[in-house]
């Protein structure tokens, strides 16, 4: 136990000096280093991330279906447009991102698949989540009694 805690502590000082050796605000302490510390770009409406340590987000920039969708890329240490644009994501286990785009384009869904988007058949949601196992559930955008519907996608039923 006490070696884990040592490992974890140095992990901790290798991480601030990694920070503060890179961070664009010299300002940067120590106990910001162990609680937040900013990245470039910004604007950012929402985040997820994948089993594979992917980073992605819904940031600055519109398009149709919503705004930019971007993927951290740590060799650069910036955020690459991915080309897609929507309002909610999340990541699956294999870093594929999940998008749901605006109600103006009806809450359509997309996946991306390694090269670019692809539209999934159905469905229009207000919502995305993806668990470890990487079941995929959505908030639907038709209501129910009491609130939205929800849904679970089912790799068996993908024409």
């Amino acid at each position: 136990m006490i070696a884990r805690l040592n490992r974890i502590f140095l992990h901790c000082i290798a991480v601030f000096f990694f920070l503060a050796a890179t961070s664009a605000a010299s300002e940067l302490t120590f106990e910001q280093a162990l609680t937040w510390a900013q990245v470039p770009g910004g604007d950012a409406k929402d985040i997820a991330f994948g089993a594979d340590n992917s980073v992605w987000l819904v940031g600055a920039g519109t398009g149709t279906g919503g705004n930019r969708i971007y993927r951290w890329s740590p060799s650069t240490y910036s955020w690459e447009f991915m080309g897609g644009h929507g309002e909610r994501i999340a990541v699956d286990p294999q870093g594929h991102a999940w998008i749901v785009q605006s109600a103006a384009v009806g809450g359509q869904i997309w996946r991306y698949n390694g090269s670019g988007w692809t539209k999934l058949a159905g469905g229009a949601a207000i919502d995305i989540g993806i668990g470890a196992n990487g079941a995929v559930w959505l908030v639907g955008a038709g209501t129910g009694t009491g609130g939205n519907k929800l849904y679970r996608w089912d790799d068996n039923a993908e024409a």
